[in-house]
Formats: C-alpha cells, structure tokens, sequence
C-alpha cells in the first residue's frame, strides 16, 4: 500500500513540474511575441515621428518629404502591423492600440501621397486652383505616439 501511495505522489510531483514547464515556456513565447510585436509598432511609430509636422505644396517641401518619405517602408511597416495576430495581444485595449497605430499610418501614407502626387505638376508650375496648398501630420503623429505609449504599457516595458 505505501509503495502505491508514493507511486500516486511521484507520479503528481513530476504531472506538476510538467505542467510548471509548459506554463513557464508559453510565457516565454507570448514575452517574445509581445517583444516583436512592440518592435514593429516602435518601427512605425518612430518612422512617421521623423516626418515634419507640416508640409506646403512647394519644392522645398517636396525635397524634404523625398528625404525621410519612403512609401516602400510605409507600407511594409502597415503589413507588417496588420500581419500581428490580434488573439495574441491578450487584450482588447492592446488590440484597440495596435489598430489605431495602423490606422494613423494608412491615414499619413495617403495625406503624403495626396502632396506627391502634386509633384510633376508643380514643377509644370501647373497646380490646380482646387489642389491642397499644404499637409499636416500633427494629429497622426500625436495619435501613433499615445498608441505605441499603450502598447509599451501593457506589454510592460519600460
């Protein structure tokens, strides 16, 4: 009887350092996950902080919207943003962040491309009496930045 006993014992000593090690690997993946993830979202955030607040429609604009606008690392930073598993952010705050983030991003990325298109027609000196005389990025810039300040929260990280 006591072999039996302690047969039961052994046996729920290493059924729990089993399951201590199973938990203790899916927190380090979801730490590691949430470290990508935060990587991404830090990526875009600081690429569209480099970007002036404001833009006019005029050359010395353009120039300096070329310099730091590259609409190929745009739009791999939105994919990469949606490409985050949303299941994965084990909240709906964090997942409201995220999405914001890649919302103000598409929003800058078409506020740009609205100013470059203007482009070969201002060299023309053929801009359109309608066409926009300037852009301004300060309410994306200042919604991407509370975003990723919300994701750095809740992923805990300093």
């Amino acid at each position: 009887m006591s072999a039996f006993v302690a047969a039961i014992l052994v046996g729920e000593r290493q059924l729990h350092s089993l399951w201590k090690a199973v938990l203790d690997q899916n927190e380090q993946y979801t730490k590691r996950s949430h470290d990508a993830y935060l990587a991404v979202a830090k990526a875009a955030y600081q690429t569209l902080e480099r970007m002036q607040d404001r833009y006019a429609v005029n050359r010395t604009d353009l120039l300096r919207v070329r310099v730091i606008y590259q609409a190929d690392a745009f739009s791999s930073l939105i994919a990469a943003l949606k490409a985050i598993p949303l299941h994965e952010l084990d909240s709906a705050e964090a997942a409201v962040a995220l999405a914001g983030l890649q919302n103000n991003m598409c929003n800058a990325q078409l506020t740009i491309e609205q100013l470059m298109a203007l482009k070969a027609r201002l060299e023309q000196d053929d801009l359109p009496k309608d066409a926009i005389k300037s852009i301004d990025l300060r309410s994306y810039k200042a919604h991407a930045e509370m975003h990723y300040r919300t994701l750095v929260r809740i992923f805990n990280h300093p």
